[in-house]
């Protein structure tokens, strides 16, 4: 079988929460293209896994398209695609193969979402001393496709291999670069580690009220926030975190009947702290990073962040202009007004309800918890 390509008649992704999917797309098949014609277009990036075809996604951007500048990767290859092309998986690495891409230097940051992660990004690419990349949505594909222990994943440590250098195929020049996740990438931490030994890894995160308020003000821009009965929340949470069903059940508390957003913001941000601590445990080498320390010592915490990473240190100058502005504007993220953020913040009762969800955890019981590892500034 050989690589397809297709025009696209209309698109569709009403939540960009979910992994990018070839599904967002209505196609007409446009006829077949050579690997050598993937390869030599910049203007082809890859988006998304159909594992169930074993095929690779890549889109074809609309021309003068920069991702390097755009803050979510997947949404920008989503709204500009123009055609689409399916390449089996078998074929991948004869693409890679004839690629002149080499990823000499790798720095991967995981995150919980919401915590200063686009910031860094957009930092990192200021600096000069590297490119950076937010949300190429290709790794979220592998968080459902993930089953069982690292030893019964070695199929997508493979894929992964082969799917980094055809994220980057467009800067071949670029040999040190960083990939930023969503926050369910969290899931294939372990497979990262194994898959780029030699990568610098950094881990995301923030106080969970100001993390779930910052969540909930999104939400509540385009609907009311409803409450979920136990059994929806344990499938929503199931399908965004890659978990399996025992997994999810076993989040949510027996004694609930309903769940509130606020209560599933909670127990979600449980849920990417205890797989951070799994990893630190098992001695996964990672710089954890506050929210808190990023904004507020913006020029110590790149400073660490830069030497942790192998990065010139001098580079932190060019950085540091990145947080004069909204990391996220121009997006359906954005802060309500750049200049002075976001002026609403949860009730009284929503943090409570909060409080009460990490009161229930044997260790992670605050909202302001330090993790180990912890950069400290």
């Amino acid at each position: 079988m050989q690589p397809t390509l297709f025009d696209i008649q209309d698109r569709s992704r009403p939540n960009m929460s979910r992994v990018a999917s070839r599904h967002d797309f209505t196609c007409a098949p446009a006829g077949s293209i050579t690997l050598q014609q993937i390869s030599n277009d910049d203007q082809i990036s890859l988006y998304s896994l159909d594992d169930e075809a074993k095929q690779a996604v890549f889109v074809e951007l609309a021309s003068g398209v920069d991702l390097l500048q755009a803050p979510f990767f997947h949404q920008t290859q989503f709204e500009q695609a123009q055609r689409l092309i399916t390449v089996p998986y078998d074929q991948l690495p004869d693409l890679v193969r004839i690629t002149p891409t080499a990823v000499d230097q790798l720095i991967l940051i995981h995150n919980i979402g919401r915590c200063g992660s686009t910031l860094l990004h957009h930092a990192l690419n200021q600096s000069g001393a590297l490119i950076s990349l937010s949300e190429p949505d290709v790794f979220g594909a592998f968080v459902a496709l993930r089953h069982g222990s690292p030893d019964e994943n070695q199929h997508l440590v493979d894929l992964l291999r082969l799917c980094l250098p055809l994220t980057f195929k467009q800067w071949p020049q670029n040999r040190v670069v960083a990939l930023k996740f969503r926050g369910q990438g969290m899931k294939i931490i372990d497979l990262m580690h194994i898959a780029f030994p030699q990568a610098a890894h950094l881990f995301l995160y923030r106080n969970a009220i100001d993390w779930a308020a910052s969540i909930y003000r999104l939400v509540a821009r385009d609907r009311t926030p409803l409450d979920m009965s136990r059994t929806a929340a344990i499938k929503q949470m199931q399908l965004y975190m890659g978990l399996t069903i025992d997994e999810a059940e076993a989040a949510f508390d027996p004694q609930y009947e309903t769940v509130t957003m606020v209560e599933y913001l909670a127990i979600e941000w449980l849920l990417m702290l205890d797989h951070y601590r799994a990893c630190h445990a098992q001695d996964m080498p990672m710089l954890a990073l506050r929210y808190e320390d990023l904004t507020h010592h913006p020029r110590r915490s790149l400073e660490a962040i830069f030497d942790y990473c192998g990065l010139p240190v001098s580079a932190v100058a060019g950085a540091l202009p990145a947080f004069e502005h909204d990391s996220q504007r121009g997006t359906n993220l954005a802060r309500d007004n750049e200049s002075s953020g976001n002026t609403e913040g949860l009730t009284p009762e929503q943090i409570n309800q909060i409080e009460g969800v990490l009161q229930r955890h044997p260790v992670v019981q605050s909202a302001d918890t330090i993790l180990p590892g912890t950069l400290q500034c």
